[in-house]
Formats: C-alpha cells, sequence, structure tokens
C-alpha cells in the first residue's frame, strides 16, 4: 500500500488544483514535486514522472504516493517537510534524528 500525503491548502494557491490528479515527479534523491500541472523544467529534468490521484478535504488535499515512490525514497522510515509554492508542493526527506547530529 502507499502512503499518505496531506497538502494544507494554506500552503498553495488553490486556483491551480483543481481536478482529481496530481503529477508526481522525482526530482533528486530527497526531493518529490507535486502539482497538479506541468511544470516544463521538471518534465525535463526528472528522474521518475507519474500521475496519481487526489482527493480534496475542506482544508486539505490529500495524495496516496504509489509503492516505486514510497520505496525508493524509503519514506516510511524518514522524517519530511511539505513546502508549498501556490503551483506545486515540495517533499522533502530527511533521515529520522538529523536535527539531533546537527
Amino acid at each position: 500500500m502507499g502512503f499518505l500525503i496531506t497538502i494544507d491548502k494554506q500552503l498553495i494557491d488553490e486556483k491551480y488544483w483543481k481536478g482529481n490528479y496530481v503529477i508526481v515527479y522525482a526530482l533528486d534523491y530527497c526531493t518529490i514535486g507535486i502539482c497538479p500541472v506541468v511544470i516544463p523544467e521538471w518534465e525535463r529534468k526528472t528522474l521518475y514522472r507519474t500521475m496519481m490521484n487526489m482527493l480534496e478535504t475542506s482544508n486539505s488535499y490529500i495524495v496516496e504516493l504509489n509503492d516505486n515512490i514510497v520505496d525508493f525514497y524509503r519514506i516510511k522510515e524518514k522524517d519530511y517537510a511539505v513546502t508549498g509554492h501556490k503551483k506545486f508542493v515540495l517533499l522533502t526527506m530527511f533521515d529520522r534524528n538529523y536535527n539531533d547530529r546537527h
């Protein structure tokens, strides 16, 4: 089974987030890009790209990441941060206990 990511509506501009799917981009070893529209730069540079379903709630969007992404990034073993940038969000992974070492 995949992994659910919650995107708070306050992080993005809702006018771009219409529909029932998003594009998920594997951008580098610790960053996943999630967006409802094509980003040409990401299209050229991505390691992996796929479409995933999105569910809207009253104050968030929920995306279930597939097993390929979950396994590659080892998301269940890491901490992560979700940051918003109007048209897209970045999901950045951190090793657990990272802050304890720095």
